[in-house]
């Protein structure tokens, strides 16, 4: 009936102001700023960081802990690292090596010094090295129109003092040869290893490199040499001779980068394992192509950021970077961490704009031993080994004394007959062995290959 409906609408406007009263004291119990427009927005804002904050409380603790942070926990407390000092050497004074020094070098691994190459020494130095980075560029880098991209360097040479035998007319490279062997830079190295020549030990250069860095920013991260930069098993101690042929402001970047103290700390080993250095190779060296690629540990050299953040981020922590002139030479402790500073992106790009080219920082790096330090064996690409694999396994004297100075001797002083043997080594054995290194090169190329495209998918390269 009409009467019954209009009942029914009168129960369902009741209805509906119920509703309505019941949603406005909703609104007005969650306004805690007011039922204003803004006071509306400010108490929404408020609820969700309520929601948030029980959200991360009612979550299992593990799983809001980063991996990283507990590892690097783990780690001992940084270290107080000692401002960066370089020595200045007095002309004539000897030994080379003070207390301090020494100390200095056993405590952080490294020391820098001033004064130990004279001016005509580090001008020789610079007429090489110029002439090395003129052989290696292209017309469009020599212009400066074009650089080498995905590289470290603009230039490594490995081998610079073998670039020019003794007997060549109007030799301009002689100056690796001078530095490397006859300076004062391998007396003081044989002082920080401290043999003695009344036992008749001696020291050997077993690798120097000439490197030239321009404005890529590639570089390898914190890392020791392997064997192909520096050829002896991980028991012989050795030292770096790290030169620096141009100024290095450490503002504008481009120099040398130290891990102080990493050549001793107690997680040295992880470190080592995570990279793969030389100190986890087998003993008696890799067997074959496949043993070497399958059988070495850690996410190779340049890695450690990938393998290891926590270490890095202590290398980070405890790094040097010395302010270095021209000249200047830093010695290190064979396994030191180390790595390249790249160049300061601001300052190139300031260079640019004033249509000035691109820096590129020389530096000269030797790598020294004693005569008793053994050549690894096995599978690789040392030339002495390629040239006569008996090499392998033998001591750096050994191999002079049974075959050719590979690694010329330098302490107690050079020898004038291995220099006269540098004519037949330089001229006739290195091409050999630089030959069968090219087919071991390609031999090694699918497996790195197979490496990169591995290390790419696990790093979204």
């Amino acid at each position: 009936s009409q009467n019954d409906k209009f009942v029914e609408a009168a129960d369902k406007l009741e209805n509906d102001k119920k509703r309505s009263t019941s949603g406005s004291s909703l609104v007005s119990g969650l306004a805690v700023f007011g039922d204003s427009i803004w006071g509306l927005v400010l108490s929404f804002v408020l609820l969700l960081v309520a929601f948030g904050v029980a959200f991360y409380l009612d979550k299992d603790e593990t799983t809001v802990r980063n991996p990283v942070d507990e590892a690097y926990n783990k780690l001992p407390p940084t270290p107080k690292i000692p401002p960066a000092k370089i020595y200045h050497l007095i002309s004539g004074e000897r030994p080379f090596v003070t207390n301090e020094m020494r100390l200095a070098y056993e405590n952080d691994g490294v020391i820098a010094v001033r004064g130990l190459l004279t001016s005509e020494q580090l001008e020789m130095l610079k007429i090489a090295s110029d002439q090395v980075v003129l052989a290696t560029e292209t017309p469009e880098e020599r212009s400066h129109k074009k650089r080498r991209s995905e590289r470290q360097f603009h230039t490594v040479q490995s081998g610079a003092i073998f670039l020019e035998a003794p007997d060549t007319d109007n030799a301009t490279t002689f100056g690796f040869r001078e530095v490397a062997l006859f300076s004062n830079i391998p007396k003081m190295a044989a002082e920080l290893l401290q043999l003695d020549s009344s036992k008749n030990e001696t020291m050997r250069m077993l690798r120097d490199i000439f490197l030239a860095k321009d404005s890529e920013q590639f570089v390898c991260g914190w890392h020791v040499d392997d064997t192909g930069f520096w050829p002896a098993v991980a028991e012989a101690p050795g030292v770096n001779a790290w030169i620096a042929i141009d100024d290095m402001p450490v503002y504008g970047g481009g120099g040398f980068a130290l891990a102080v103290g990493s050549h001793k700390t107690s997680w040295r080993q992880d470190a080592h394992e995570a990279i793969g250095s030389p100190v986890t190779f087998p003993s008696d060296g890799f067997k074959d192509v496949e043993d070497l690629f399958n059988s070495r540990v850690g996410g190779g050299t340049c890695n450690l950021k990938r393998e290891a953040p926590h270490l890095n981020r202590r290398m980070e922590e405890t790094k040097r970077i010395y302010e270095v002139r021209s000249g200047d030479v830093i010695f290190t402790h064979r396994w030191l961490f180390h790595r390249t500073v790249p160049f300061n992106r601001r300052k190139i790009e300031a260079r640019e704009a004033a249509g000035e080219p691109e820096p590129i920082f020389r530096r000269y790096s030797l790598r020294y031993n004693p005569g008793s330090a053994q050549i690894p064996s096995g599978y690789g690409t040392e030339l002495s080994v390629l040239w006569d694999e008996t090499n392998g396994g033998r001591t750096a004297d050994e191999v002079a004394e049974r075959d050719a100075p590979w690694y010329p001797r330098c302490f107690p002083s050079p020898s004038d007959a291995e220099m006269q043997q540098l004519n037949s080594l330089i001229n006739k054995m290195i091409p050999v062995a630089q030959e069968r290194l090219k087919a071991r090169k390609q031999e090694m190329k699918p497996y790195l290959t197979k490496r990169q495209k591995r290390s790419a998918s696990t790093t979204g390269y």
